[in-house]
C-alpha cells in the first residue's frame, strides 16, 4: 500500500517545493507545511473501524485582495482499517477475537479560498474543491473532492504557527466512507 501513496504524493510535494523556491522573495505568497491526524466518522460498510491515521499537507497560497487568498493544497491521509474476522478454530473454539489491519488512504490536490475573519489574519475559514484518490488495494479511483474548515494562524516572528480543522470528502463515494476530518498543526512562511 505504501508505494501507491508514495508515488502519488511525491510529485505533488515536489511541485509545491519547486514553486516555493522559484517564487520571488518579496512576493506576498506563502507556503504551509502541516501534519496531524484525522477523525473518520463511523464504521465503513465492511464493518471496519478506522484509526491510527497520519495526515500531511503542503500548501502554496497567493493573496488576491486584502483578507482573501487562494491556496493550492496537496494532502494525504493514511489510516488503518481494523476488521474483525472469524478464523476456523479447533475445539473448544477461539479464545479471543481475531483482527487484521488493512491500510487505506485518501490523497489529492485542491484549490481553496482562504478568508480571514479578523484584520490581523489570525482566524480564517477555508473551503474549496479539487481531485483526489482514495481506497485500498482494490479501489483507487479518481474522484472530485470538496473541503471546508476553520483555522488559526498565530504570528511567531517571520513565521506563523497554523492549526486547522477541515471536513474533507469525496463526491460520489459511499456514504459511510466518504468523509474525513483532518486536524493539522504546522508552519506558514
Amino acid at each position: 500500500m505504501m508505494p501507491k501513496l508514495r508515488w502519488l504524493t511525491i510529485p505533488a510535494f515536489s511541485f509545491l517545493g519547486f514553486v516555493t523556491f522559484t517564487s520571488s522573495a518579496g512576493a506576498q505568497s506563502f507556503v504551509e507545511f502541516a501534519a496531524g491526524s484525522s477523525v473518520h466518522p463511523g464504521v465503513n460498510g465492511a464493518g471496519a473501524s478506522y484509526g491510527h491515521s497520519l495526515t500531511g499537507r503542503a500548501s502554496f497560497g497567493q493573496p488576491v485582495r486584502p483578507g482573501l487568498s487562494i491556496r493550492l493544497d496537496a494532502d494525504f491521509t493514511q489510516f488503518d482499517n481494523t476488521v474483525q474476522f472469524y478464523p476456523p478454530c479447533a475445539p473448544p473454539g477461539c479464545t479471543h477475537p481475531s483482527y487484521y489491519t488493512q491500510s487505506t488512504f485518501l490523497a489529492g490536490l485542491s484549490v481553496n479560498a482562504l478568508a480571514n475573519l479578523d484584520s490581523k489574519g489570525v482566524f480564517y475559514v477555508v473551503g474549496g474543491g479539487g481531485l483526489g484518490v482514495g481506497g485500498d488495494d482494490v479501489d483507487t479511483g479518481l474522484q472530485l473532492r470538496m473541503s471546508g474548515g476553520v483555522g488559526v494562524a498565530i504570528p511567531a516572528g517571520r513565521l506563523r504557527i497554523v492549526a486547522e480543522a477541515r471536513c474533507l470528502g469525496l463526491i460520489g463515494a459511499t456514504p459511510n466512507g466518504s468523509w474525513l476530518i483532518p486536524l493539522t498543526v504546522g508552519i506558514r512562511y
